[in-house]
């Protein structure tokens, strides 16, 4: 899973304006790295960056996800 939290008030989120964009990436709900993407930026680019990123990079993380779980076909999620 990937999450993009730019929430400064929500837990464990982050403030883009001060810390620029960046990304968790979870396995089996525990975050295992985070990953920046942007250095500090407006909380509405930073809205448009995370979309535009998660289009980049979704296919890599799909595979990763399939690789991790040990699927390897889609039907079966």
């Amino acid at each position: 899973m990937i999450r993009y939290d730019g929430n400064s008030d929500a837990p464990g989120g982050h403030d883009v304006t001060e810390e620029g964009l960046h990304r968790d990436v979870y396995r089996d709900r525990e975050k295992v790295r985070e990953e920046r993407v942007t250095f500090p930026i407006s909380a509405a680019d930073g809205f448009n960056h995370a979309e535009e990123d998660l289009r980049e990079i979704a296919e890599r993380h799909v595979r990763r996800f399939e690789r991790w779980h040990n699927t390897t076909e889609r039907a079966n999620l």
